[in-house]
Order: structure tokens, then sequence, then C-alpha cells
């Protein structure tokens, strides 16, 4: 009988010993994976280490919010195509200011090259920025409509 209580005792032994490691690698499972996720603003404050990334928060205009931004830049690339105009124009004073063969020329040519690179960037942004200020009403229309009707 003595022999029969031994192995009895010997398998709960190593039974409680096994568990016990499976219990310790589970813990450090979770410790591994608090230290690798990524945590919100609000848990930052709970895990202060050094190899956490902390994501902020996304700041979201509202649509009215970017409706006047939209107004704003097309505003600015408005002024941005009127300068290049304005340096278009005041490159071509003389006439033959188009031929860089000219001494002259090549000084007032200097101003023609930015000048349509501005005019032509601003009223591509000008372009742009109506469509999404386009988008944005539309979108504003629907829920409108959405709303009311």
């Amino acid at each position: 009988m003595v022999f029969d209580e031994e192995p009895k005792l010997e398998k709960s032994q190593i039974h409680r010993e096994h568990m016990e490691r499976v219990k310790v690698r589970i813990n450090a499972e979770e410790e591994a994976f608090k230290l690798s996720r990524t945590i919100q603003e609000g848990d930052s404050k709970n895990y202060r280490k050094e190899s956490f990334f902390v994501r902020k928060k996304v700041f979201k205009l509202s649509d009215e919010e970017m409706l006047t931004v939209t107004r704003i830049y097309q505003l600015l690339s408005g002024i941005l195509a009127l300068a290049g105009t304005v340096m278009i124009i005041m490159s071509i004073s003389d006439p033959r200011a188009l031929w860089p063969i000219y001494e002259r020329s090549i000084k007032e040519m200097n101003w023609l090259w930015p000048g349509l690179v501005l005019s032509i960037v601003g009223v591509v942004a000008k372009i742009w920025f109506q469509y999404k200020h386009d988008k944005i009403c539309d979108r504003i229309m629907d829920e409108y409509h959405a709303k009311y009707n």
C-alpha cells in the first residue's frame, strides 16, 4: 500500500508544479502584451514606461468649419495665382522679352518662369479646393434633407 500512495503524491506534486509553470508563463505573456500594445491616451496613466507609444486623439473639424477652411485656402490660392500673373505681366514689358536671344530679355525671362509656375499652381489649387468645398456642401445638404424630409 505504501507504493500506491507515493505515486499519487508524486503525480499531484508534478501536476502542481506544472500548473505553477503554466501560471508563470501566462503572467509573463500578459506582461509582454501590456508592454507591446499601443495604449490609448487615457490608459497611459496606468503604464508609465518609456517603451510605450501613446496614440494622440485625432482632432476632427466639423463640416461648417471645413467649409470655412476651404474658403480661406481658396482665397490664398487665388492670391497666389494673381501674384504669378503679375510676375508674367512684369516680365513681358518688352515684346522682345519672349526671345532669350537679346541680353535685356534674359533678365526679364527670370520673372516669366516663376510667374507661370505660380499661376498654374494657384489655378490648380483653386480648382481642387472648389471640388472639396462642393463635396462638403453636398454632404451638408444631404444631412439636412435627411433630417427634415
